[in-house]
C-alpha cells in the first residue's frame, strides 16, 4: 500500500483512540470546521503528517511510547511513526486564530457556537516571540466578530506587527475586494480564501448570506497580487456534491492559479445524514487534483504557510500522492548533493542526523569536529576555492568562533554551511532552529523548499562571494526526504575579498557593518529564492556595536599609529626570519595578530583562537599561534591534520602567558604535543629558527620558546 492509500484510509476514519506511555497534550482548535471537540493528535511518518481527532470510540488505536515513537493500528491499517507536538494549532507553525467567534452561521462550522474573544496585536506578537525558534511559518486565521471590515483591519494590523520576525506569514480570513493588496503590503506572503463548497447552490445552503462569486473574483485578484503557488482555497468534500461537481470546482481553481485544499467533511450536528467521505473518494479526488495541478504547473510543495504546508488534515495532491517511497535519485537529499557537487570545489562534514547520508552522497571529507571542518573550508576560501561544510544543528554550535570572525576577516571565494536541523529531536539532545544564526553572525541564510534544492547551493555561494562572508543553508529531515528533482545551474564564480590589512580592528568591524547594510539592501530590493535572512521587508537591527563613519573605515594611517610587539618580545626574532624567507603564515588570535601591522607586515588572516593550523593546512601551509591558543582549541586540528597526512608547518610561540588578556599563566604545552615530535628552539637563536622553518611533506611543529617581557606594554608605530 502506498502512502496516499494509507493516509486516505486513516483520514476517512478521522479519529483515533490514544494509548501507551506517552503524555499526550491534545491540540484544541479554535477556528474552522475542526473547532472545539475533544482535541486532536498529530502523527507523522517519513512520508507525511496526519491530524486525528481524539475519540474513545475510534476504530483506530494510536499507541505511543514515552519517547514519542508511535503506531496506529486498525482495520486494514498498521503504520509506525511518531507523535508530533503542535506549537499553536499544528507542528512547526504558529497558526493563530485572531477572532475566536463568528457572526456568520456556516453549517459545517462550530465556531459560531463558541464564546468569542479577540486577540490583540500585542498578544499575538508575544505568542510568536515565545516560539519563534520553533516555527517555520506564521499563519493567521479568524472568524468574524463585529464586521468583515473590522476583521480585515485586525488582520492587517497583526501582519504588520509580526512581519519583523522574518518568518513567512500566511493569512486566511473572509476577504473583501482590497484584502489581498492590503495583506501583501502589510507583509503576508500567502493567502487562503475559502470557497468551501463545490457549487453556488451548496454554498448558499451551507453559508447563507455570503457571496460565492465575490470570493472567486477575489481569488483571481489574489493570484495577481501574490503570484502562483501562493494562493489557496478550501473546498469541503462531502457536502452533497457529486464527483463531477467537485472535479469542475477543482479545475476552475487550478485554471486561475489557485491551489485547492480538498478537505474531508468533519460531520457536525448541523449536517445530519452527511457522513465523512470514504477513503476511495478522498483518494480519487486527490488523484484528480494532482493531475489538474500538474496541467496548471502548480506545486503544493512550495507552500510556505498554512494548511498545505502542514498537510495534517488533508490528502495533499502533489505532496502525499506518490505511488511509492522516493528512490535515492529523486529525493531532496540527492538533489541537494548534486547541487553541492556542482557548486563547490571541496566539501567537509561531521556526520550526524539528519545530514549523515548527505555528506556521504557528496563524498565529503570527515573531520574530527565541526570547528576543524570549517577551518579547513576557510583555508580553501582564502585560497580561492569554493568550500562547503555539512553539519547538523547542534554541530553548528562548535563553529561559532570562526563563523563570527569570518564576516569581519572576509573570504576570497565562497563558503557555504549546510546545516541539518533535527526538527523533531529524533537523533539529537536538543532542538534548535539554525535560522537564528543569521542575525547573530550577520550572514545570509537560505531555507529552501524541496524544489529549490537544485539551485540553492549556487545561490548561496554567490551570496557568500558577493558579501565576503559565510552563507548558511538550512534543511530539515522532511526537505531531505521529499520527492523532487532538478538540474543544478551553471557556476558563476564571483570574487570575494579579505579584509584590508591597513584597517584597524575597529576599521574591520566598521567595514563589516557597511557590508551587512549592503546585504540587507540587497535582500529587500531583490527577490532571492529561499532567502530567509536578511528578511525581505522591515527593519533589520544589527548585532554590531559599531556604527560606520560617514567616510571610510578607520585605518592605521587615519588613526595615526599601529600597535606592535613589546620590547624584547620572543616573537620579534621569529618575525625577522619570516620577512627574510617571505613566509606569510595564517595567524591565530593573540599577540600573533600584531604581525600584520607595521613594521612587520607579515601574515594573512586570523579567524579565531586555535584556528590557524587547519586554515593553513588548506591555504598557505604555514601557521603561527601561541601556546595558549594551542591548548584552547588547536590540538584537535593538529590531530586531524596528522590523521589525514596533510603538509603544514605549525609554529607555536611558547611564552608561558596569555599575552593579550593580562599575562595570565598558560599551561606547559609539551606534555600534550610530544606525539608530534616538535622541534624546540630558543626564541633568541635566529640561526636555529631559520633552520627549523622549512616545510616538510607532513605535519611539522616548531616551538619557539621564550619569555614574555614583564612590565612591558605593546609599542606603537607612527603611521
Amino acid at each position: 500500500m502506498h502512502w496516499g492509500d494509507l493516509k486516505a484510509r486513516i483520514l476517512a476514519c478521522g479519529t483515533v483512540c490514544p494509548a501507551g506511555d506517552y503524555q499526550f497534550r491534545p491540540e484544541q482548535s479554535t477556528a474552522g470546521p475542526g473547532a472545539g471537540g475533544s482535541g486532536s493528535i498529530f502523527f507523522t511518518t517519513h512520508h507525511g503528517r496526519i491530524r486525528l481527532s481524539i475519540s474513545d470510540d475510534s476504530p483506530l488505536t494510536l499507541t505511543a511510547d514515552a519517547d514519542g515513537s508511535a503506531r496506529i493500528i486498525g482495520p486494514g491499517i498498521d503504520v509506525t511513526g511518531r507523535v508530533e507536538e503542535p506549537v499553536y494549532h499544528c507542528p512547526r507553525q504558529a497558526y493563530i486564530t485572531l477572532s475566536e467567534g463568528c457572526i456568520f452561521s456556516c453549517r459545517y462550522c462550530s465556531v459560531p457556537t463558541r464564546a468569542g474573544r479577540i486577540k490583540t496585536a500585542e498578544e499575538v506578537t508575544a505568542m510568536i516571540a515565545a516560539v519563534a525558534d520553533e516555527i517555520d511559518a506564521i499563519s493567521l486565521t479568524s472568524g468574524v466578530i463585529g464586521s468583515v471590515e473590522e476583521d480585515e483591519e485586525r488582520a492587517v494590523v497583526v501582519v504588520h506587527a509580526v512581519a519583523g520576525f522574518g518568518i513567512p506569514i500566511g493569512v486566511s480570513i473572509y476577504p473583501l475586494p482590497d484584502t489581498p493588496r492590503r495583506l501583501k503590503d502589510a507583509g503576508a506572503c500567502e493567502v487562503k480564501f475559502n470557497i468551501e463548497a463545490a457549487t453556488p447552490a451548496l454554498f448558499q445552503k451551507m453559508c447563507p448570506g455570503l457571496d460565492y462569486e465575490e470570493i472567486w473574483t477575489i481569488l483571481e485578484e489574489s493570484v495577481y497580487v501574490f503570484g502562483r503557488n501562493r494562493v489557496f482555497s478550501n473546498v469541503i468534500l462531502g457536502l452533497g456534491e457529486t464527483d463531477g461537481e467537485m472535479e469542475a470546482c477543482i479545475h476552475r481553481l487550478t485554471e486561475i492559479g489557485v491551489i485547492p485544499v480538498v478537505r474531508p467533511l468533519n460531520p457536525t450536528p448541523e449536517l445530519p445524514g452527511l457522513p465523512r467521505p470514504s477513503a476511495n473518494r478522498i483518494l480519487g479526488m486527490a488523484e484528480f487534483a494532482a493531475r489538474e495541478l500538474k496541467k496548471a504547473d502548480l506545486d503544493p510543495r512550495q507552500a510556505k504557510t498554512m494548511c498545505t504546508l502542514c498537510g495534517g488534515c488533508d490528502l495533499v495532491a502533489g505532496k502525499d500522492m506518490m505511488s511509492h517511497v522516493p528512490q535515492h535519485d529523486s529525493t531532496g537529499e540527492a538533489c541537494l548533493a548534486a547541487s553541492l557537487k556542482t557548486a563547490a570545489d571541496r566539501i567537509y562534514t561531521v556526520p550526524g542526523y539528519p545530514v549523515t547520508s548527505l555528506g556521504a552522497a557528496c563524498n565529503a571529507v570527515c573531520t574530527v569536529n565541526e570547528k576543524v571542518a570549517l577551518e579547513y573550508a576557510l583555508g580553501d576560501a582564502v585560497s580561492g576555492r569554493r568550500a562547503c561544510v555539512i553539519v547538523k544543528n547542534v554541530g553548528l554550535n562548535a563553529c561559532m568562533d570562526p563563523l563570527m570572525n569570518a564576516a569581519v576577516q572576509g573570504l576570497s571565494a565562497g563558503l557555504v554551511i549546510i546545516v541539518g536541523d533535527d526538527t523533531e529531536v529524533a537523533g539529537s539532545q536538543n532542538a534548535q532552529d539554525s535560522r537564528c544564526i543569521g542575525r547573530v553572525a550577520e550572514i545570509p541564510v537560505f531555507a529552501p523548499t524541496a524544489d529549490e534544492l537544485a539551485s540553492v547551493a549556487e545561490a548561496a555561494f554567490q551570496a557568500s562571494e558577493q558579501f565576503s562572508r559565510i552563507a548558511l543553508v538550512r534543511v530539515t529531515p522532511a526537505i531531505l526526504a521529499a520527492e523532487t528533482a532538478g538540474t543544478p545551474p551553471a557556476r558563476i564564480d564571483r570574487k570575494g575579498r579579505l579584509a584590508d590589512h591597513s584597517l584597524t580592528m575597529r576599521g574591520r568591524a566598521e567595514a563589516a557593518e557597511m557590508q551587512r547594510r549592503k546585504m540587507v539592501q540587497w535582500a529587500q530590493e531583490h527577490s532571492i529564492p529561499a532567502l530567509v535572512y536578511p528578511p525581505h521587508k522591515g527593519p533589520v537591527p544589527s548585532c554590531s556595536t559599531v556604527t560606520p563613519p560617514a567616510g571610510a573605515p578607520e585605518t592605521v594611517q587615519s588613526r595615526g599609529f599601529a600597535r606592535t610587539f613589546c620590547k624584547g618580545c620572543p616573537y620579534i626574532p621569529l618575525l625577522q626570519v619570516f620577512q627574510e624567507k617571505g613566509l606569510h603564515p595564517v595567524l591565530d588570535i593573540g599577540c600573533g595578530l600584531l604581525a600584520k601591522n607595521p613594521p612587520w607586515n607579515v601574515g594573512t588572516v586570523g579567524y579565531g583562537l586555535g584556528c590557524a593550523p587547519a586554515v593553513a593546512a588548506t591555504s598557505t601551509g604555514v601557521a603561527l599561534m601561541g601556546d595558549y591558543a594551542l591548548m584552547h582549541s588547536g590540538l584537535s586540528a593538529l590531530a586531524d591534520i596528522r590523521e589525514k597526512g596533510l603538509s603544514v608547518l605549525v609554529i607555536i610561540v611558547e611564552n608561558g602567558v596569555m599575552g593579550m588578556t593580562g599575562k595570565q599563566t598558560a599551561p606547559d604545552i609539551l606534555p600534550y604535543i610530544n606525539w608530534a615530535a616538535p622541534i624546540v628552539v630558543n626564541a633568541t637563536d635566529s640561526e636555529a629558527i631559520r633552520a627549523a622553518l622549512v616545510r616538510e611533506d607532513k605535519l611539522k611543529c616548531v616551538i619557539i620558546r621564550g619569555q614574555c617581557p614583564g612590565g612591558q606594554e605593546h609599542e606603537t608605530v607612527e603611521c
